[in-house]
Protein backbone atom coordinates (compact mmCIF):
# COMPACT_ATOMS: atom_id res chain seq x y z
CA UNK A 1 0.00 0.00 0.00
CA UNK A 2 2.47 2.50 0.97
CA UNK A 3 4.64 1.65 -2.70
CA UNK A 4 1.26 2.52 -4.31
CA UNK A 5 0.61 5.64 -2.26
CA UNK A 6 4.59 7.02 -3.04
CA UNK A 7 3.57 6.35 -6.75
CA UNK A 8 0.29 7.98 -6.57
CA UNK A 9 1.79 11.09 -4.88
CA UNK A 10 5.01 10.85 -7.78
CA UNK A 11 2.00 10.89 -10.75
CA UNK A 12 0.23 13.72 -8.66
CA UNK A 13 3.64 16.26 -8.76
CA UNK A 14 3.99 14.86 -12.53
CA UNK A 15 0.23 16.15 -12.92
CA UNK A 16 -0.04 19.14 -11.34
CA UNK A 17 3.03 20.36 -12.56
CA UNK A 18 2.20 20.15 -16.49
CA UNK A 19 -1.91 21.36 -15.59
CA UNK A 20 -0.35 23.90 -12.88
CA UNK A 21 1.20 24.90 -16.69
CA UNK A 22 -1.42 24.95 -18.13
CA UNK A 23 -3.98 27.11 -15.64
CA UNK A 24 -1.07 29.87 -15.82
CA UNK A 25 -1.08 29.41 -19.62
CA UNK A 26 -4.39 30.64 -19.94
CA UNK A 27 -4.86 32.71 -17.07
CA UNK A 28 -1.63 34.45 -18.43
CA UNK A 29 -3.78 34.58 -21.56
CA UNK A 30 -6.72 36.80 -20.25
CA UNK A 31 -8.98 33.95 -19.20
CA UNK A 32 -10.57 33.77 -15.64
CA UNK A 33 -9.41 31.67 -13.12
CA UNK A 34 -12.52 29.46 -13.61
CA UNK A 35 -12.16 28.88 -17.14
CA UNK A 36 -8.72 28.47 -17.00
CA UNK A 37 -8.89 26.05 -13.89
CA UNK A 38 -11.93 23.97 -16.11
CA UNK A 39 -9.41 23.87 -18.93
CA UNK A 40 -6.46 22.22 -17.26
CA UNK A 41 -8.38 20.00 -14.90
CA UNK A 42 -9.78 18.25 -18.12
CA UNK A 43 -6.07 17.90 -19.33
CA UNK A 44 -5.14 16.67 -16.36
CA UNK A 45 -7.88 13.76 -16.12
CA UNK A 46 -6.75 12.10 -19.32
CA UNK A 47 -3.13 12.46 -17.97
CA UNK A 48 -3.73 10.99 -14.50
CA UNK A 49 -5.81 8.50 -16.01
CA UNK A 50 -2.73 7.37 -18.28
CA UNK A 51 -0.39 7.59 -15.85
CA UNK A 52 -2.14 6.02 -12.94
CA UNK A 53 -3.38 3.20 -15.05
CA UNK A 54 0.12 2.09 -15.71
CA UNK A 55 1.90 2.84 -12.35
CA UNK A 56 -0.42 2.69 -9.66
CA UNK A 57 -3.64 1.03 -9.86
CA UNK A 58 -4.61 -1.95 -11.61
CA UNK A 59 -8.67 -1.31 -12.21
CA UNK A 60 -10.80 -4.11 -11.94
CA UNK A 61 -11.42 -5.41 -15.30
CA UNK A 62 -15.29 -5.99 -15.14
CA UNK A 63 -15.74 -2.43 -14.63
CA UNK A 64 -15.43 0.69 -17.05
CA UNK A 65 -12.67 2.43 -15.54
CA UNK A 66 -12.22 4.88 -17.68
CA UNK A 67 -15.87 6.20 -16.89
CA UNK A 68 -14.97 5.70 -13.23
CA UNK A 69 -12.30 7.89 -13.64
CA UNK A 70 -14.48 10.60 -15.39
CA UNK A 71 -17.04 10.33 -12.71
CA UNK A 72 -15.11 10.44 -10.08
CA UNK A 73 -12.97 13.63 -11.47
CA UNK A 74 -16.15 15.12 -12.45
CA UNK A 75 -17.90 15.25 -9.24
CA UNK A 76 -14.12 16.45 -7.45
CA UNK A 77 -14.17 19.14 -10.16
CA UNK A 78 -17.25 20.82 -9.13
CA UNK A 79 -16.43 20.47 -5.03
CA UNK A 80 -12.87 22.00 -6.23
CA UNK A 81 -14.15 24.87 -8.34
CA UNK A 82 -16.80 25.26 -5.32
CA UNK A 83 -13.55 25.70 -3.60
CA UNK A 84 -11.48 27.08 -5.24
CA UNK A 85 -13.89 30.24 -5.61
CA UNK A 86 -13.99 30.54 -2.08
CA UNK A 87 -10.09 30.56 -1.34
CA UNK A 88 -9.98 33.34 -3.81
CA UNK A 89 -13.14 35.29 -3.85
CA UNK A 90 -13.75 35.00 0.31
CA UNK A 91 -10.32 34.37 1.71
CA UNK A 92 -8.34 36.68 -1.46
CA UNK A 93 -5.77 34.25 -1.92
CA UNK A 94 -3.89 34.90 -5.03
CA UNK A 95 -5.64 33.28 -7.78
CA UNK A 96 -1.95 31.78 -9.18
CA UNK A 97 -1.36 29.66 -5.66
CA UNK A 98 -5.28 28.97 -5.28
CA UNK A 99 -5.27 26.33 -7.21
CA UNK A 100 -2.77 24.24 -5.30
CA UNK A 101 -4.07 24.41 -2.04
CA UNK A 102 -7.24 22.90 -4.05
CA UNK A 103 -5.50 20.32 -5.88
CA UNK A 104 -3.61 19.17 -2.49
CA UNK A 105 -7.25 18.45 -1.04
CA UNK A 106 -8.63 16.77 -3.90
CA UNK A 107 -5.81 14.39 -4.26
CA UNK A 108 -6.35 12.98 -1.09
CA UNK A 109 -9.87 12.37 -1.88
CA UNK A 110 -9.31 10.82 -5.29
CA UNK A 111 -6.83 8.33 -3.91
CA UNK A 112 -8.61 6.86 -1.18
CA UNK A 113 -11.46 6.11 -3.82
CA UNK A 114 -9.41 5.02 -6.51
CA UNK A 115 -7.74 2.49 -3.93
CA UNK A 116 -10.87 0.73 -2.72
CA UNK A 117 -12.10 0.75 -6.63
CA UNK A 118 -8.98 -0.89 -8.04
CA UNK A 119 -7.30 -4.27 -7.33
CA UNK A 120 -3.62 -3.30 -6.57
Amino acid sequence: MLKNYLLFNLVGVINTALTYLIYLFFLFNNYSHNISYTLCYICGIGISFKLNSKLVFNFKKNNNPLLFYILLYVGIFFCSIIFLNILVNFFYISKTFAPLMVIFVSSLINYFILRKYSTR
